[in-house]
């Protein structure tokens, strides 16, 4: 018979060592997914305001770029599916009273963990699509990326949850709301994870600068050299180069990713600076004149001292990275990202409205210093002058359709706030400018200028041309106003009026006209004209009294003034003399008249012209073109368009663009290789 006094018989170690275990294992997987739940909602949290900081800075970058479903609504669509099966779980499974299987909360867990993770991959993919299509990193993606993946883990870490209650009592449930250490730690992990997913976009499509250190700049030579020195070949399959402009220790070429300085002895690479992203115009994309000589000049900015480049980055509809690089070293001076928001400044065509001094570069009403880019402030809203009479009006300002060219440049000390120029008939010819000018110190102190003499009817060009901060006025805009009044009043203002009517203007600078800088003085010039609106030159062309048209490939010019020494050259005396900037500005470099006609094949030697037309330089194919070239090319060498000259400190460089050429049976001519060739005269 059983005593039932006898004591219960107690559990042995044996017996409590694999119960003990399923609860330790149970509580360590409990602790993991409180961890992951915590963790990916605060990456979560994270990630979502990140995105929204990016949305809001950086307005139409998520608007749709092709017709169909995009990646970022099918992800939108994902997380929607992977919400609507949480909450269907949360709100209907989950409160009823029968029991929950496993397999129910596996399923729902698939259900959210599956949608979520295509999403983070269809993001994921997407960000690099359109990072790859600018060459930046592309905002907001990534994050929206980060978040799709802190859902997925919140929710799937919840549901997985749940599987774990079975077996709990309500004081080891009441325990395990204090999180653990192993909770502390998975949740501090997977933020962690968040971060860098958050921060390595930001270190992809880095640039890669060279830069070397600063020397005394040459002087530029004063005649054109019969020599060649040197040759540096440009392979269009290796950097597409939108021309050659000058800096202040050598010729510079603006590539299709960036800028790298020549030496002027060697004509090898000395800094460079070159990344993913594609270079973009400042003006308009179709602007006419962007073509040759002046290409290079439409993709940077240059301070009227040229001590600083500026070039510009498309980085989506709505951003612009500008990018300032010191001219002599290559150094990097900053970095700056525009955004834009209001209309849609950054369509296809046109770009921000720049402007620089030897001080300030200005991004439409944003003033930054051009040391640093810190801000500096903002310009102020000024009010056009009322076009007068009878006549019209064309506009420059910050509100203009049209982006205006020549505000590249302001004077050394002086910005450009608006312009109105009259134009008299259909056909827009102006012939009279006022400018809003204030100093780049503050540039509240406004001030209006009358009598500001126009460049030429082109459309690209019109309005007041500035080179090295200097513009042409009417000697007395008050009695000029005058008499373009009466002429128009009686029908005689046309196109060539403006030279007929022998109203004298001299040459004027704009920090002398703002009070910034008194000792300069106005250079009166001989007979009327209009300044000649060119990119490329570091002198100022007064055009002739034939001053519709061109003659043997480059503008009729009458007078060319000189910024360095404040001198008017007759064009005759430049050509007679052969010597100085001014006279090096006039050459033009063309097709050999004994060759055209004779296709591309047989183009194979440039003529240097005088502004008479006569040759100054005539270059055979031997003299320009390497015996190295000419045997590894597998063809015929051969040029495709006019070339043009830079005068750069320490050198005059001669370039051009050349083919070549793989002959076919039925004699026609295949471009096989483009190159661009920059060749050292001295």
């Amino acid at each position: 018979m059983a005593n039932d006094d006898a004591p219960l018989s107690q559990p042995t170690p044996e017996s409590q060592s694999p119960r003990r275990n399923r609860v330790r294992n149970q509580t360590r997987r409990d602790s993991i997914l409180r961890g992951l739940r915590a963790g990916g909602l605060l990456a979560t949290a994270m990630a979502g305001a990140w995105a929204w900081w990016q949305a809001w800075r950086n307005p139409g970058m998520l608007g749709p770029h092709g017709s169909g479903l995009d990646p970022l609504s099918l992800s939108f669509i994902l997380l929607l599916a992977a919400a609507t099966v949480w909450a269907f779980y949360a709100c209907i499974v989950e409160p009823a009273d029968s029991p929950r299987p496993r397999r129910t909360l596996l399923l729902a867990a698939l259900l959210v963990l599956i949608p979520s993770t295509i999403a983070v991959v269809l993001l994921g993919r997407y960000w690099w699509q359109r990072s790859q299509a600018i060459g930046l990193p592309y905002p907001v993606l990534s994050q929206l990326a980060v978040v799709s993946a802190g859902i997925g883990v919140t929710v799937t870490a919840g549901l997985l949850l749940h599987l774990e209650r079975g077996s709990r009592t309500p004081s080891k449930q009441l325990l395990r709301r204090r999180p653990t250490r192993t909770t502390t730690a998975v949740a501090v992990l997977t933020i962690a994870v968040a971060t860098a997913a958050l921060a390595l976009p930001a270190n992809t499509f880095q640039p890669r600068s060279t830069q070397v250190t600063a020397t005394e700049a040459e002087p530029i030579p004063e005649i054109l050299g019969n020599h060649v020195l040197w040759q540096h070949v440009f392979n269009g399959d290796e950097t597409d180069v939108r021309g050659i402009i000058s800096g202040t220790a050598g010729p510079i070429a603006i590539t299709n990713h960036g800028a790298q300085g020549l030496d002027p002895h060697t004509g090898e690479t000395t800094w460079s600076y070159t990344r993913p992203a594609h270079t973009s115009v400042f003006n308009r994309m179709y602007d006419t004149s962007c073509q040759g000589a002046e290409q290079a000049a439409c993709h940077a900015v240059l301070t009227p001292d040229r001590s600083t480049l500026i070039v510009r980055y498309d980085a989506g509809p709505s951003n612009a990275l500008l990018v300032a690089l010191d001219t002599m070293t290559g150094e990097v001076r900053f970095e700056h990202m525009y955004h834009f928001v209001g209309d849609n400044r950054f369509s296809w065509d046109r770009g921000p409205n720049v402007q620089v001094t030897d001080n300030v570069l200005v991004i439409d009403q944003e003033i930054l210093s051009i040391t640093d880019g810190s801000h500096m402030g903002s310009l102020p809203r000024t009010d056009l002058p009322d076009c007068p009479g009878d006549s019209s009006c064309s506009n420059y300002d910050l509100d203009s359709e049209w982006v205006f060219s020549p505000f590249f440049q302001g004077g050394h000390s002086t910005l450009i706030l608006g312009a109105t120029c009259r134009y008299y008939d259909a056909s827009g010819f102006e012939t009279w400018c006022e400018l809003i000018l204030a100093p780049d110190s503050d540039p509240a102190a406004t001030m209006n200028v009358s009598g500001i003499v126009p460049s030429d009817s082109s459309i690209a060009t019109r309005g007041p041309t500035v080179v090295d901060g200097w513009t042409v006025r009417y000697r007395d805009p008050e009695v000029a106003g005058q008499e373009l009044d009466r002429e128009q009043k009686q029908g005689r203002l046309k196109e060539d009026a403006l030279a007929n009517l022998d109203l004298p203007i001299e040459v004027v600078s704009l920090d002398a006209l703002s009070g910034t800088d008194t000792d300069q003085q106005p250079v009166p010039l001989a007979y009327p004209g209009r300044p000649m609106a060119n990119r490329a030159t570091r002198t100022l062309g007064i055009s002739g009294t034939e001053n519709v048209g061109e003659r043997y490939q480059h503008p009729v010019l009458s007078d060319v003034f000189n910024p360095v020494d404040a001198q008017v050259y007759p064009i005759e005396e430049l050509t007679e003399q052969a010597t100085g900037l001014g006279y090096l500005d006039t050459l033009a470099v063309t097709q050999p008249n004994d060759v055209r006609g004779t296709g591309l094949s047989g183009w194979k030697s440039l003529d240097v012209l005088n502004p008479d037309g006569s040759v100054a330089l005539h270059l055979d194919y031997e003299d320009i073109t390497d015996p190295a070239d000419i045997a590894a090319a597998d063809g015929t060498l051969a040029y495709y368009h006019d070339g043009y000259l830079v005068p750069a400190p320490g050198v005059v460089a001669l370039v051009y663009d050349r083919a070549v050429l793989q002959d076919n049976d039925d004699g026609a001519n295949n471009f096989t290789a483009r190159q661009t060739v920059v060749v050292g005269l001295g």
